[in-house]
């Protein structure tokens, strides 16, 4: 039986996509990756099965993106509720939702040279570096320094 997805959100040339029955399945979300991204008119994919989540960068019309999953068996679109019907979402998941965005922007305009995980490890390094010279190790620093470890150490779904 195919998933049924949703249109989370649709700007021009960028489409995300949320297929809530799939979430956390990363073999689904990465054969959905591999098979939109050989679709002419899709310049890149990027999925975050914990979330349920696939974002498309894209030239081709929407129309194809939707029939083209339909047809590979990867996930048919729902109609999309009426907005008195949508349902409010979490504060943390929709700024989750941007974080995703800004860290693959970022991937794009860099050609892959940098992640929002890398700036945010150096933003806190330097945070560290600042509070020690002003004298401040303990606990800004040292507390600092632990969420940096925090970051390396943590085991990341896109690695």
């Amino acid at each position: 039986m195919t998933s049924t997805a949703l249109i989370e959100h649709a700007l021009p040339g960028r489409t995300r996509f949320r297929v809530p029955s799939r979430r956390r399945d990363a073999d689904f979300f990465a054969q959905v990756a591999t098979a939109l991204g050989g679709l002419e008119g899709v310049q890149q994919v990027a999925t975050t099965p914990i979330s349920g989540s696939v974002l498309i960068y894209h030239r081709a019309p929407v129309d194809t993106i939707v029939a083209f999953a339909r047809e590979q068996g990867l996930f048919q679109v729902a109609a999309a509720a009426a907005p008195s019907e949508a349902p409010s979402r979490p504060l943390a998941v929709v700024l989750g939702e941007w974080l995703d965005q800004v860290d693959v922007a970022l991937h794009l305009t860099s050609q892959g040279r940098s992640s929002l995980e890398e700036l945010t490890l150096g933003g806190l390094l330097l945070a560290v570096m600042y509070q020690f010279l002003k004298g401040r190790s303990l606990p800004p620093a040292v507390t600092l320094l632990r969420y940096a470890n925090d970051l390396v150490e943590r085991p990341s779904e896109n690695r």
